[in-house]
């Protein structure tokens, strides 16, 4: 009866190691966090990410980690000069608490929230929502009054 079963293991065996050698060629294991002892430390992880999503970043790279992200969510990307202009925020206090990061510009604003072992606070979503409808409303009060 095991003989009926040996093709389909070899098979298996040999999927898995097709899968081993493309994470090891491609690094996909390789994890900074865990190597630092970071791997639970959300506010690390926020700070490391919006210096990455920062144009002015201490990475030096300028705007490509942002437009990758920007693609990665099927946002249109901006011309360079409005990326540029996009301020990055970490811990941002806002009435209701706070927010990881918050990218933000004349253009839009777009809220990282991160999550490691944690559920979502009670009504957060909406408290977001809510900080950007106002958020928009004093952005277009100050354009109107320029």
């Amino acid at each position: 009866m095991s003989n009926n079963y040996e093709p389909l293991i070899k098979q298996i065996y040999g999927i898995c190691k097709l899968h081993e050698e493309i994470a090891r060629i491609s690094g996909e294991n390789f994890n900074i966090f865990e190597i630092l002892n970071l791997s639970t430390d959300e506010l690390k992880h926020s700070k490391f990410i919006a210096t990455l999503l920062d144009p002015k970043g201490a990475h030096g790279q300028g705007e490509i980690f942002l437009k990758c992200f920007l693609n990665l969510i099927d946002k249109d990307v901006p011309s360079d000069d409005d990326l540029k202009k996009i301020e990055v925020d970490k811990e941002f206090s806002i009435e209701s608490g706070r927010i990881d990061i918050l990218l933000h510009s004349d253009k839009f604003e777009i809220i990282n929230e991160n999550k490691i072992y944690a559920n979502d606070q009670p009504k957060q979503l909406s408290r977001y929502n809510d900080y950007l409808s106002k958020y928009k409303t004093t952005k277009k009060n100050q354009t109107d009054l320029s």
